[in-house]
């Protein structure tokens, strides 16, 4: 965009835009700062990245809606005292908003709705609610830096493993001032968000013939605490008679269960994203819960994938 280059800035910047990626090493990656036009931009040196997100490694959200609540009420009471202050924001389904008070020791939220650009919603009870946690990045720029080659291959990547990154905005800064914040939503992502996931998976094979087994295969011990992405199975030959039915444990409690179909090879992927995290220290096992009666299945693989 337009006429900035070499022309002093006479006013604070105009309104930036911007893109967030997400990568399988834990990492996010800002890029694409840019702007409608280059007027006033010349001086500008520094973005301020805040980031709304919540921490996955935590567990699934334990506060709950105790009533459901309309598109346009103002209130809401949960199911246990949640850890809000005014000024927070908190996230229900797509829909993020800010607290502006608490109340009843901690169980009532007076809030505003449809926040980072997220829209107003109905939501049921028992709805989960999830206190979003706050993270600001200011990432400096060269003098006259928009407008040149170099801009256009700009990025900034930022260790955040373990996150659901709901919303961001940015600001930029030249002598003159701070532009108007840019908001990127993300809350209406088929998983409420951008996750960063580890990368990487754990595999349990069994080879031959297929049969009703409780420790199908010896334990797998994880190093580390991660989330998880997705659990799937496969076979390369299919069960006749009747469904495949597989359960995975984490030290003894069950994650998920697993079922390839009737003459099918593949299970459906069930999704990681509200599965319990995997925890540093702990043993995953598998248990074969039921095999085909005309023929049980051969050569099985469970695939947990971080």
């Amino acid at each position: 965009g337009g006429g900035g280059l070499g022309v002093a800035d006479q006013t604070a910047p105009p309104e930036p835009a911007f893109a967030i990626g997400v990568y399988g090493d834990g990492f996010i990656e800002l890029s694409g700062v840019g702007f409608s036009t280059l007027e006033n931009t010349q001086s500008i040196s520094s973005g301020t990245f805040r980031l709304y997100h919540r921490d996955e490694l935590s567990g699934p959200s334990a506060t709950l809606l105790a009533a459901g609540i309309s598109n346009t009420d103002t209130s809401l009471t949960l199911d246990t005292a949640g850890p809000a202050q005014p000024g927070d924001l908190i996230q229900l389904a797509g829909e993020i908003m800010r607290v502006t008070q608490v109340l009843s020791s901690g169980t009532q939220y007076i809030i505003d709705r449809a926040h980072c650009e997220s829209t107003s919603q109905t939501h049921l009870i028992n709805t989960p609610v999830h206190h979003l946690q706050e993270r600001t990045l200011v990432v400096p720029f060269e003098p006259s830096f928009f407008g040149t080659p170099a801009s256009g291959d700009w990025l900034h990547r930022e260790n955040m493993s373990g996150i659901r990154l709901a919303c961001a905005e940015l600001w930029v800064t030249n002598v003159f001032g701070q532009s108007p914040v840019a908001t990127n939503n993300y809350s209406l992502l088929p998983d409420g968000g951008l996750r960063t996931l580890n990368g990487g998976q754990f595999n349990f094979q069994i080879e031959g013939l297929l049969a009703v087994i409780l420790d199908a295969v010896p334990s797998v011990s994880v190093q580390e605490t991660v989330s998880l992405r997705d659990v799937y199975a496969t076979v390369k030959s299919a069960p006749l008679g009747a469904d495949l039915q597989l359960r995975v444990y984490q030290s003894g409690m069950e994650i998920t269960t697993l079922s390839i179909l009737d003459g099918q090879t593949t299970s459906a992927a069930v999704n990681g994203a509200e599965l319990p995290v995997l925890q540093a220290l702990s043993d995953l096992t598998l248990e074969i819960v039921a095999v085909g009666t005309s023929f049980p299945g051969r050569d099985l693989t469970v695939t947990i994938r971080v």
